[in-house]
Protein backbone atom coordinates (compact mmCIF):
# COMPACT_ATOMS: atom_id res chain seq x y z
CA UNK A 1 0.00 0.00 0.00
CA UNK A 2 2.86 2.38 0.85
CA UNK A 3 4.41 1.76 -2.58
CA UNK A 4 1.14 2.62 -4.32
CA UNK A 5 0.72 5.87 -2.36
CA UNK A 6 4.36 6.80 -2.89
CA UNK A 7 4.10 6.03 -6.64
CA UNK A 8 0.90 8.07 -6.91
CA UNK A 9 2.55 10.99 -5.10
CA UNK A 10 5.58 10.96 -7.41
CA UNK A 11 3.40 10.69 -10.50
CA UNK A 12 1.20 13.58 -9.31
CA UNK A 13 4.22 15.75 -8.61
CA UNK A 14 5.64 15.04 -12.06
CA UNK A 15 2.33 15.78 -13.82
CA UNK A 16 1.73 19.03 -11.93
CA UNK A 17 5.29 20.13 -12.66
CA UNK A 18 4.84 19.53 -16.39
CA UNK A 19 1.50 21.34 -16.47
CA UNK A 20 3.12 24.51 -15.16
CA UNK A 21 5.88 24.55 -17.77
CA UNK A 22 4.92 25.11 -21.40
CA UNK A 23 8.47 24.79 -22.73
CA UNK A 24 11.34 22.54 -21.76
CA UNK A 25 14.67 24.18 -21.06
CA UNK A 26 15.92 26.82 -18.68
CA UNK A 27 12.93 28.90 -17.53
CA UNK A 28 11.05 28.36 -20.80
CA UNK A 29 9.79 31.66 -22.23
CA UNK A 30 8.78 33.28 -18.98
CA UNK A 31 11.75 35.65 -18.83
CA UNK A 32 11.62 36.80 -22.46
CA UNK A 33 8.64 36.54 -24.76
CA UNK A 34 9.06 35.24 -28.26
CA UNK A 35 7.24 36.72 -31.21
CA UNK A 36 7.09 36.26 -34.96
CA UNK A 37 7.05 38.92 -37.67
CA UNK A 38 6.15 38.19 -41.27
CA UNK A 39 6.75 40.51 -44.18
CA UNK A 40 8.63 41.45 -47.33
CA UNK A 41 12.29 42.44 -47.18
CA UNK A 42 12.92 46.04 -48.24
CA UNK A 43 16.59 46.26 -47.35
CA UNK A 44 19.36 44.03 -45.99
CA UNK A 45 22.11 46.31 -44.68
CA UNK A 46 25.28 44.36 -43.80
CA UNK A 47 27.04 47.50 -42.50
CA UNK A 48 24.61 47.73 -39.60
CA UNK A 49 23.65 44.03 -39.41
CA UNK A 50 20.03 45.03 -39.94
CA UNK A 51 17.13 44.05 -42.16
CA UNK A 52 14.09 46.24 -42.87
CA UNK A 53 10.79 44.55 -43.70
CA UNK A 54 7.26 45.69 -44.56
CA UNK A 55 5.03 43.54 -42.37
CA UNK A 56 1.75 42.01 -43.48
CA UNK A 57 -0.08 44.62 -41.40
CA UNK A 58 1.65 47.46 -43.33
CA UNK A 59 4.29 48.50 -40.77
CA UNK A 60 8.00 48.90 -41.42
CA UNK A 61 10.10 47.03 -38.88
CA UNK A 62 13.88 46.89 -38.61
CA UNK A 63 15.60 44.08 -36.76
CA UNK A 64 19.20 43.14 -36.16
CA UNK A 65 20.99 39.89 -36.81
CA UNK A 66 24.22 38.52 -35.38
CA UNK A 67 26.47 35.48 -35.69
CA UNK A 68 23.88 33.37 -33.83
CA UNK A 69 21.02 34.24 -36.19
CA UNK A 70 20.02 31.31 -38.41
CA UNK A 71 18.74 31.87 -41.95
CA UNK A 72 16.56 28.97 -43.18
CA UNK A 73 15.20 28.30 -46.65
CA UNK A 74 13.75 24.95 -47.70
CA UNK A 75 15.14 23.24 -44.58
CA UNK A 76 18.72 24.40 -45.18
CA UNK A 77 20.90 27.06 -43.57
CA UNK A 78 22.14 30.01 -45.63
CA UNK A 79 24.29 33.09 -44.96
CA UNK A 80 22.45 36.27 -44.04
CA UNK A 81 23.75 37.89 -47.24
CA UNK A 82 21.44 35.59 -49.22
CA UNK A 83 18.38 37.56 -48.07
CA UNK A 84 17.37 39.96 -50.85
CA UNK A 85 14.74 42.70 -51.25
CA UNK A 86 11.43 41.14 -52.26
CA UNK A 87 11.95 37.95 -50.21
CA UNK A 88 9.02 37.09 -47.96
CA UNK A 89 10.36 36.16 -44.53
CA UNK A 90 9.19 35.07 -41.11
CA UNK A 91 11.37 36.46 -38.33
CA UNK A 92 11.47 34.72 -34.96
CA UNK A 93 12.79 37.13 -32.37
CA UNK A 94 12.59 38.01 -28.69
CA UNK A 95 11.66 41.24 -26.96
CA UNK A 96 14.65 43.23 -25.83
CA UNK A 97 14.55 45.86 -23.15
CA UNK A 98 16.98 48.14 -24.98
CA UNK A 99 17.14 48.76 -28.72
CA UNK A 100 15.63 46.93 -31.66
CA UNK A 101 14.91 43.20 -31.64
CA UNK A 102 17.59 40.74 -32.71
CA UNK A 103 16.45 37.82 -34.86
CA UNK A 104 17.00 34.29 -33.61
CA UNK A 105 15.79 32.69 -36.85
CA UNK A 106 14.81 34.13 -40.23
CA UNK A 107 12.81 31.72 -42.38
CA UNK A 108 12.59 32.61 -46.06
CA UNK A 109 9.02 31.69 -46.97
CA UNK A 110 9.28 32.72 -50.62
CA UNK A 111 12.13 34.17 -52.67
CA UNK A 112 11.44 37.50 -54.36
CA UNK A 113 11.42 37.91 -58.12
CA UNK A 114 14.80 39.12 -59.42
Amino acid sequence: MKITIRSFGLLSLLLFGLMGCHDFGPLGDYVTSRYTLRGTVQRNDPRYSSILIDTDDHRQVAFYHNDKTRIRYRDRDYPVQSIQPGDVVEVWTRDREQGSPTADVVVVVRKGQN
